[in-house]
């Protein structure tokens, strides 16, 4: 049961570092993109 319980808790760790890439990924998407879209109105 130990080992399950293990098992368990690293694949909760993993889905939150997931989450946290992928929030991370979303915010460096939303700068280029505003990066870019106001660079094209000078």
């Amino acid at each position: 049961m130990a080992k399950n319980s293990a098992g368990e808790k690293k694949k909760k760790v993993i889905e939150v570092l997931n989450t946290a890439r992928a929030m991370e990924l979303q915010a460096i998407y939303q700068y280029m993109n505003q990066h870019y879209n106001l660079d094209d109105m000078d």
